[in-house]
């Protein structure tokens, strides 16, 4: 059922939001309350095949990247004790050590806007594209692809297709209408499809998908299927793919009220969560910036 409030609103266009100063930008809180673990929240940023090699270890399945130096070390260590068979140095399956590697994680990040009449009100859409050209950049010279998708009355459009050139961004970010209804999940679904083709292109990224919503949805993806179905098989799906998922909660607390909460209880649980009432593109790079350095950590 679609609700009065979320189409009863002329379209609205807004432009770019002013890009950020990095330098002056300061960690941004996120909210406390404990929930179930997020995906992504700990992802080694070791690589199997591409990086340095930093060390070598033993294998724990098929090995497909040798670590030549640390197998002919542990098979020295006993030359004496194993027939050679006309070799100084005879080398067992035992012996065999791969390399472990480490390089600079591609964190691909699409923002999944909602674009309906409950969002234009309060200029949320220019705070986002202002965030997205302001990672655009700042993550110039890490050559990170940032995509952007909108969703509004029945559907959900890729406003940004994934990219890391300002002179693209500026010519899609340029002029996008909002209003009518939310159809919540073609939005996540559309995100993920653009993410899951990231992570075919490069295996060793860290996805990122951030969603930008008062947590309203009115318009399911088929017939067949209640939204919360649907919200629940698409975080499903993210988590499975290790694809981290950032819910920028915008809600006003004034407005908040009971027929929003199954859709939002799934939404807090899979994702990892801010409420933020007054957004801005400062505050929405400062959350990603701030998920980005954990999801980038290594770990001993």
């Amino acid at each position: 059922m679609v609700h009065p409030e979320d189409g009863a609103q002329e379209e609205r266009v807004f432009g770019i939001g002013k890009k950020i100063d990095p330098k002056k930008l300061k960690l941004f809180e996120k909210d406390k309350t404990v929930r179930k673990k997020v995906s992504g929240r700990r992802i080694r940023t070791f690589s199997s095949k591409r990086g340095t090699y930093i060390k070598a270890r033993n294998p724990s399945e098929k090995v497909t990247d040798i670590a030549l130096d640390a197998t002919v070390r542990a098979a020295s260590l006993y030359v004496g004790s194993r027939p050679a068979k006309g070799c100084r140095i005879r080398i067992e399956p035992q012996d065999i050590k791969e390399k472990v590697r480490i390089g600079r994680i591609s964190t691909p990040t699409v923002f999944v806007v909602d674009a309906s009449g409950s969002m234009f009100t309060y200029d949320r859409m220019e705070s986002a594209k202002g965030a997205i050209f302001s990672m655009l950049v700042d993550s110039y010279q890490k050559r990170d692809r940032i995509g952007m998708v909108a969703f509004r009355e029945h559907r959900a459009q890729v406003v940004l297709p994934m990219c890391s050139s300002l002179d693209w961004a500026i010519t899609c970010l340029k002029e996008l209408a909002t209003g009518g209804p939310t159809p919540l999940s073609s939005g996540l679904e559309k995100g993920l499809e653009l993410l899951l083709i990231e992570k075919r292109r490069n295996r060793e990224a860290t996805p990122v998908l951030v969603l930008i919503s008062d947590g309203r949805a009115n318009v399911p993806l088929t017939t067949f299927s209640t939204i919360e179905e649907e919200l629940a098989n698409l975080t499903n799906q993210a988590w499975k793919k290790r694809i981290h998922m950032i819910f920028i909660d915008v809600e006003q607390t004034s407005t908040a009220n009971e027929r929003d909460g199954p859709y939002k209880k799934i939404l807090m649980d899979r994702m990892s969560y801010h409420h933020v009432e007054h957004l801005t593109a400062d505050t929405i790079r400062e959350i990603v910036a701030q998920e980005k350095g954990m999801l980038t950590s290594v770990l001993a």
